[in-house]
C-alpha cells in the first residue's frame, strides 16, 4: 500500500468523514498507520476465525473428533 494515489485517496475521504463528524488529527502517517497495520491485523484475524469454524464443521460432518472439546491457541509471527 505504498501508491500515493491510494493513499491520497483514502487520505480525502478519511478527512471529508472526520470533518462531518467532527474528529480532529487526520494526517497522511495517521492514514498509513492504519493501512500498513490495522487493516491487515483485520484480515488476519477473520482468516483465522474462518480457519477455526471451517475445522470445527469438518470436524462435526465427519465425527473424526469431539466438536468444541478442545483449546486453540495462536502465537502469530510477525513478518516484514
Amino acid at each position: 500500500m505504498d501508491d500515493p494515489d491510494h493513499v491520497d485517496w483514502i487520505l480525502q475521504a478519511a478527512t471529508e468523514y472526520a470533518m462531518k463528524h467532527n474528529i480532529p488529527g487526520i494526517s497522511r502517517q495517521l492514514v498509513q498507520g492504519v493501512v500498513k497495520h490495522i487493516i491487515p491485523a483485520i484480515a488476519s484475524t477473520n482468516a483465522l476465525i474462518a480457519a477455526a469454524t471451517a475445522n470445527e464443521a469438518f470436524k462435526l460432518a465427519t465425527g473424526a473428533a469431539g466438536h468444541l472439546q478442545n483449546f486453540m491457541a495462536f502465537h502469530g509471527i510477525v513478518t516484514r
